[in-house]
């Protein structure tokens, strides 16, 4: 499942929900599964996709910087790896069919160390396990 916020959920249950009023003006069967359809309901494809971010890249005047749909999957990963994100959610959010895969791509980009102070419980743990050492020791 992917996290979409609550506007953007609004919206696309809103498409789901018109999805058969919509199919039935336009004579569309079966009822297409797809969210995201062309003119005459079917889903679209990855040339349609292209043309219009290439479309969306010329209008921002970013059409040659080596944007690609890609490329922002893998930025919408990197960004939220580096505000913290869980890898398991990072994981869910770019569909990845396994945690191995998420961690091999982008492990660069986990913080690797943590020069933060412990927390009071792991400092507790730490104090009792030295503690126990030191007493099993005498």
């Amino acid at each position: 499942m992917v996290d979409v916020g609550k506007d953007l959920g609004a919206v696309l249950d809103r498409i789901t929900a018109d999805r058969p009023k919509l199919a039935l003006r336009h004579a569309w069967r079966p009822i297409p599964q797809w969210l995201f359809l062309t003119r005459n309901g079917r889903p679209i494809d990855q040339s349609r996709v292209w043309a219009d971010f290439s479309r969306m890249l010329r209008l921002a005047r970013l059409a040659d910087c080596g944007f690609s749909p890609h490329s922002m999957r893998h930025t919408f990963a990197s960004l939220h790896i580096l505000n913290g994100r869980n890898s398991k959610w990072v994981q869910q959010q770019v569909g990845h069919a396994g945690i191995g895969i998420t961690l091999d791509l982008y492990a660069a980009w986990f913080q690797l160390s943590d020069t933060r102070p412990p927390t009071r419980s792991a400092r507790r743990c730490l104090e009792t396990n030295v503690e126990t050492a030191a007493t099993s020791e005498r």
